[in-house]
């Protein structure tokens, strides 16, 4: 089961709207829907939707790839539909004009053309048009960069292997996230997964299985001494490429 990523990411009605999948398959966190209409339980709410309407999916959470429940365009529509807050009638009109705007430009235009409208009134149409058509063509660059990253993503969940943090770097610079050793090392601590001033994973971030201890000794003349180094699991992977790529994203 690949991961899916966010395509689309704004703010709507004062909320964190995120929409997973592709324009043409678009995919609702359920545990999102469910901050937005302000509902109680994500359980309740699900069981109202029929069961195409829902699909479970692999995402990427702190936590490295958890499976969650998702809703389905219709399914959105249905529990929306049902809600007695106000807010879920505001949330539907909103949510099928992102998607309309998505799906005949692309997704990232609509802020350029406002732009265009606003500041730039007295350029005729045809200059207009052509600006938005440059602009479709960018993010069409931009969707086929996010599906090779996605692709990426999915190879590297399907190693089991731990790596060294310097493996991860150079794993990451390969595929264009450049990045060194020590700058990963810094991220990790600033992420907080990493002692500061140390090389030694956080205690959540062992217990998430992000990161293991493996232990080696060495014989030195005054004995044997044990040592400990940092292992990157293959969910922590995951979890340092895909923070690393929307971070660049």
């Amino acid at each position: 089961m690949d991961n899916l990523i966010i395509f689309e990411e704004r703010e709507v009605l004062g909320k964190d709207f995120k929409i997973y999948g592709t324009k043409e398959n678009p995919l609702f966190l359920a545990k999102d829907v469910k901050e937005w209409i302000e509902h109680s339980d994500v359980s309740m709410m699900l069981k109202k939707v029929d069961e195409e309407e829902k699909v479970t999916n692999n995402v990427c959470t702190l936590g490295g790839i958890q499976q969650a429940w998702f809703l389905t365009e219709d399914g959105l529509y249905e529990v929306l539909m049902q809600s007695r807050k106000p807010i879920a009638k505001q949330f539907k009109k909103e949510v099928k004009k992102i998607l309309k705007q998505i799906r005949t430009t692309g997704g990232a235009v609509k802020n350029e053309e406002e732009f265009i409208k606003n500041y730039f009134p007295s350029f005729s149409d045809e200059v207009k048009q052509a600006m938005v058509l440059d602009l479709k063509k960018q993010n069409e660059k931009i969707q086929k960069e996010l599906e090779e990253k996605n692709r990426f993503l999915n190879q590297i969940s399907a190693s089991s292997n731990s790596i060294l943090v310097r493996d991860v770097a150079h794993l990451a610079t390969k595929h264009n996230l450049k990045i060194g050793e020590k700058r990963l090392w810094n991220k990790l601590r600033e992420w907080g997964l990493i002692q500061k001033n140390s090389t030694n994973p956080m205690q959540r971030a062992l217990e998430q299985g992000l990161f293991e201890k493996s232990e080696f000794v060495i014989q030195r003349s005054r004995g044997v001494e044990t040592k400990f180094t940092t292992r990157v699991t293959g969910k922590g992977q995951v979890y340092i490429i895909d923070r690393l790529l929307r971070e660049v994203i």
